[in-house]
């Protein structure tokens, strides 16, 4: 059996594409989706790296499992529950390098011993590596009603027991820097179709989440 890609000329978005056939070569060009475009060197001299790596055991793994069984799929959430297991470990970790209590309120995730009300949101990577700090952080545009003192990011690896702490911002700091990403939107710069409408902002405008140690204990 032989198949044969077909090149189709670019035409207005009302108009029937055209067909231009080699049967030696033919590539298929499709409608591009809206492209967002930013430059990574203007902005990486601002860059400041608070990336804090940790790792979890499999007992936090079971654990969160546990807890995303008993959830069923997140109201709100841009990966519409999936992503349920590894939201709540880097909740587990937030909360254990905070020192922290976690509290499963919609407003905020964990309780902090000095009374900080913390948002985490977390994102799954395959990466084994830290991220790069021109990687982006997001909020879904319908969770900025939460009230929290502070948002703070997450990457957690599917591939090793280990996450990365990026960094936090206030609601109001997050809200001055982020930019707007639409549903179906093409991130060029991170190769990334927009799931749902979000506002992101990079992991090197964090700032740092102190560590807040357990006595007798290590994080």
């Amino acid at each position: 059996m032989y198949f044969y890609a077909v090149e189709i000329a670019a035409m207005d978005d009302d108009a029937p594409p055209t067909y231009d056939i080699d049967f030696s070569t033919i590539v298929v060009q499709q409608p591009k989706r809206k492209k967002v475009k930013r430059s990574v060197e203007s902005e990486s001299k601002d860059y400041v790296n608070n990336i804090v790596e940790v790792t979890f055991t499999e007992d936090d793994r079971k654990e969160a499992e546990k807890w995303a069984e008993e959830l069923g799929e997140l109201h709100n959430s841009i990966m519409q529950g999936k992503g349920n297991v590894v939201g709540r470990i880097g909740e587990i970790l937030v909360a254990r390098y905070t020192n922290g209590k976690i509290m499963d309120d919609y407003n905020f995730d964990i309780l902090t011993p000095d009374g900080k009300k913390l948002e985490v949101k977390t994102k799954h990577t395959t990466m084994k590596t830290p991220p790069r700090l021109h990687y982006e952080n997001s909020v879904a545009k319908y969770n900025y009603r939460q009230n929290a003192d502070m948002y703070v990011f997450v990457r957690v690896s599917t591939k090793v027991n280990k996450a990365w702490i990026l960094g936090q911002l206030s609601p109001k700091a997050y809200k001055e820097k982020a930019r707007l990403l639409k549903r179906g939107d093409f991130d060029e710069r991170n190769n990334y179709v927009v799931r749902a409408d979000c506002f992101n902002v990079d992991i090197g405008c964090l700032e740092k989440l102190e560590a807040v140690h357990r006595k007798n204990n290590s994080i």
